[in-house]
């Protein structure tokens, strides 16, 4: 029977959704909104625009290992809030932007604070909270990525119609701070359980392998590298065409109240396949999912390229939401598959700042193919055959051994 602080488990799963319901719906989901207004009121090209959100994830890669470092580290409280502040304050920032240069000085201001608020710290959290059962609490934890991008989609492009760009960023930010801030201090400074009073499953979590890995020993390991690289690849279509489908569907002829709804239906699939990876991760190898997610991407993006009209983009929404959202969800259970829970945060850190440039990459890379080929179809294909080569670099991977000289320790305990 579970004691009141193990039922204090849900409330920080809720509460690490929250945060990624806001840094991933006003971070992500909703900067493809920006892209027009930007254009128009400055005539910079859709490459140009993009690049800003490259340099944000380069700088949110670089950063994460640090946010990593620090929560495995008992730190959560101040990096997800200290994260939470930054992040909105250069949202308001941001309403100010007058020239190329403060747009990409202020958008990666505001990736240096969202670093805080991602993967690397939230990871870590759960893993000292759950002992077993981690691939549902993951997957609970990251619907808050896709009911951001179904929420706030549309009211993003409801509020940038009622109030201009400018407006809009004050909004998300001064949002941003007034939530984030006060549920961090709240929530992350409860002291997580044991492994003994949650019973049963810390036997399972046991099967793990229960060794501490040191940064250094971890960039050592081929396995380190085919998993950052398949992952990397999987974000650098996934970031590119979750950033682009409005501005794609308003060349088909669309309206943006309509590619705004999609985006929001893909985001909304997104939670049922965080949900359903975390579920069969508990059931099934985290990889073979992850195998069968990056396949579905591939599919789900033929169907909105070769489907007509409608049917093309029902597939995209359906096929490529689920097999989309399950991915994020993925990356820490699969690390936690080949390396165990103990350095989660900062082994989530060390392969985000590897797998993060894809999702640098692909926004600029699709804008600029755009730019050159007055179309979308060529960036597409190539996001489709890198996650290909993906699942071939997952067949790949093996468990690593760990090194001589390291002394494995207990799984995640309480701390």
């Amino acid at each position: 029977m579970w004691t009141g602080r193990v039922h204090r488990r849900w409330w920080v799963i809720l509460a690490l959704s929250l945060i990624l319901f806001l840094s991933n719906g006003f971070g992500f989901y909703a900067s493809g909104f920006f892209i027009k207004p930007l254009q128009a009121r400055f005539g910079w090209g859709r490459g140009e625009v993009s690049l800003a959100f490259t340099l944000g994830t380069l700088v949110m890669g670089v950063m994460s290992p640090l946010a990593g470092v620090l929560a495995d580290r008992g730190h959560a409280r101040l990096v997800i809030g200290g994260g939470s502040l930054i992040a909105g304050l250069a949202f308001v920032s941001l309403s100010a932007t007058n020239g190329l240069w403060y747009w990409y000085l202020l958008f990666a201001a505001f990736a240096a604070g969202q670093a805080g608020m991602l993967m690397p710290p939230i990871s870590a959290v759960v893993a000292r909270w759950f002992h077993d059962g981690r691939g549902m609490a993951m997957g609970a934890a990251t619907v808050g990525i896709g009911l951001g991008g179904v929420v706030l989609s549309p009211v993003v492009a409801a509020v940038i119609q009622a109030v201009g760009w400018r407006g809009t960023f004050v909004l998300m930010g001064a949002c941003i701070m007034a939530v984030g801030v006060p549920v961090s201090l709240l929530v992350f400074g409860w002291k997580p359980p044991s492994p003994a009073r949650v019973g049963a499953g810390a036997v399972r979590a046991r099967a793990m392998p229960a060794e501490r890995w040191t940064a250094r020993a971890t960039l050592r390991t081929d396995t380190f590298w085919l998993l950052s690289s398949a992952f990397m690849l999987g974000y650098l279509g996934q970031g590119a065409v979750l950033l682009h489908t409005v501005p794609y569907l308003q060349g088909r002829g669309e309206s943006v109240g309509l590619a705004g709804a999609v985006l929001g239906a893909v985001a909304g699939l997104g939670i049922v396949g965080k949900l359903g990876g975390g579920y069969l991760s508990d059931r099934l190898s985290p990889r073979a999912v992850t195998m069968a997610a990056l396949v579905g991407d591939v599919l789900g993006l033929l169907g909105l390229l070769l489907l007509p009209g409608n049917a093309g983009i029902a597939c995209y929404v359906v096929v490529f939401g689920i097999s989309m959202g399950s991915l994020v969800t993925l990356q820490p259970l699969v690390i936690m598959q080949f390396y165990g829970p103990a350095s989660l945060g900062s082994l989530m850190g060390a392969t985000t700042a590897v797998s993060t440039l894809g999702m640098a990459v692909g926004p600029a890379m699709a804008g600029f193919l755009y730019d050159w080929s007055g179309s979308y179809t060529v960036a597409f294909a190539s996001f489709m055959v890198g996650n290909l080569v993906a699942v071939a670099l997952l067949v790949a991977t093996r468990r690593p051994r760990l090194p001589v000289a390291a002394r494995p320790v207990p799984a995640v305990g309480a701390g």
